[in-house]
């Protein structure tokens, strides 16, 4: 009879009580690897040693990105806790948790890891130990007129918006911006995260000089099982009525603090906080260069963000070299939009006569239809006038200039997100000043 193979790493009286339970189970366990720390657990769960794991969560480095990078490997955990860690332990992503008190522990882990190991030999069902991907309606086949189908991600409308692009500094970040003002405008409870691993500037863009970086304390929260929408909204302040704003890293090389488990946690608990959640991703999904075994990527965050996402805003600038890049990341983005089920809408901003002729919508309409086979949803004019001192001012356009063309076509594609009921509702307001700020410009 073969048996299912099992890593240990535990500390303290437990371990060899838990190793003599599970090598004289009847369930077909066997004890493979007695780990003495979390680099030995990983390095032998990538060698395939074997395809349960049961973890103290105590052990140091335990968290949850330790328990998705066994997943990655194939590798179900049942982690073990103390009483007042277990609700630590149940936010971890593992397969089942165990109380490490009372006189029976040995045979509960032994139960946990047949039930576990059952479910994980099934034929059918997804896997617990991994994140579950939001679903949603793609948009219609590109050149057709009909407008986008709601999302699918909640009853009535709202979900995360992702806003990706070409490098060449499109305008990614005031996209960000003003759809997520526009959308805190219109009613709709707006989270907006800078979550751009390469050049995040979301906090001199809206003029706040806060030197926290808000996503890496949600993300080490999620690492260790303690994040919920109460203790995410102490590192997002209000900038101004229904709208929040998560600060990005301080410096770029702080990267490796957004972990792809953690902000799958992240983004699940902003969705709790706020209806839409509008997040500023780093260009390209390409690799950047060569790692050791095992090693993360820095676009793995924007890989996460994208998987996660029920829209992708592809933002792209309005002029030949824009719409060459637009084009390779349009079927970049193939891939991963693909399989999330995300709708994808192209936003092409910077239009302006000068770099596109003298009828640059049509011009770069008739390009993108051509090369990528897509309609923009929206083609937003170069009123440099009008962003220049809005960035000066650390302001949105719907604030610093309400009446810019380059402000209508963000509102309508904030717009554009909702239902046609609620778009419709919206009433058309003025200026209106921010109610909070977290420190003076």
């Amino acid at each position: 009879m073969s048996s299912t193979g099992v890593l240990v790493l535990l500390r303290g009286p437990l371990e060899p009580d838990v190793v003599a339970g599970i090598d004289r189970s009847t369930a077909g366990l066997r004890v493979v690897r007695r780990c003495a720390d979390v680099a030995e657990a990983l390095a032998a769960a990538d060698a395939g040693l074997g395809l349960l794991a049961v973890i103290e969560t105590s052990a140091p480095g335990v968290d949850r990105t330790v328990v998705a990078r066994l997943a990655r490997s194939h590798v179900r955990t049942v982690l073990l806790a103390d009483d007042d860690d277990l609700p630590r332990a149940a936010g971890l992503g593992g397969a089942a948790v165990v109380a490490a008190t009372g006189g029976t522990v040995a045979d509960r882990v032994v139960e946990a890891l047949r039930a576990v190991g059952e479910e994980a030999l099934a034929p059918s069902g997804p896997d617990p130990t991994l994140p579950t991907l939001p679903t949603a309606v793609r948009r219609p086949v590109p050149g057709q007129d009909a407008p986008p189908e709601p999302l699918a991600g909640r009853p009535g409308g709202g979900g995360l918006v992702a806003v990706w692009g070409t490098h060449g500094a499109p305008g990614r970040s005031t996209v960000a911006v003003n759809v997520a003002t526009e959308l805190a405008r219109a009613g709709e409870s707006t989270l907006l995260v800078d979550a751009d691993t390469t050049a995040p500037a979301l906090s001199q863009v809206l003029g706040v000089l806060d030197e926290s970086a808000g996503l890496a304390a949600a993300c080490r929260a999620a690492s260790l099982g303690t994040l919920d929408p109460l203790a995410l909204s102490r590192w997002c302040p209000v900038l101004e009525p229904r709208l929040r704003f998560c600060s990005g890293l301080t410096r770029a090389d702080r990267w490796r603090e957004l972990a792809p488990a953690a902000l799958d946690v992240v983004w699940r608990v902003a969705r709790e906080l706020a209806r839409w959640v509008v997040v500023d991703c780093a260009a390209g999904l390409g690799d950047d260069g060569p790692r050791g075994f095992g090693a993360p990527s820095r676009a793995a965050a924007t890989q996460a963000t994208l998987a996660a996402a029920d829209v992708v805003l592809v933002v792209g600038s309005a002029d030949p070299v824009g719409v060459r890049r637009l084009v390779h990341a349009w079927s970049e983005l193939e891939d991963t939009a693909a399989e999330s089920g995300a709708q994808r809408r192209v936003v092409m901003t910077k239009l302006r006569p000068g770099a596109a002729g003298p009828r640059p919508a049509d011009a770069v309409t008739e390009a993108l239809v051509r090369f990528a086979g897509v309609v923009p949803a929206a083609l937003v004019p170069d009123d440099r006038a009008a962003l220049d001192g809005a960035l000066m001012a650390g302001l949105a356009l719907a604030e610093h200039a309400p009446r810019s063309p380059a402000r209508v076509a963000l509102r309508d594609v904030a717009l554009g997100l909702l239902p046609p009921d609620a778009a419709s509702a919206v009433p058309r307001e003025g200026r209106r000043r921010r109610a909070v700020a977290l420190t003076p410009r």
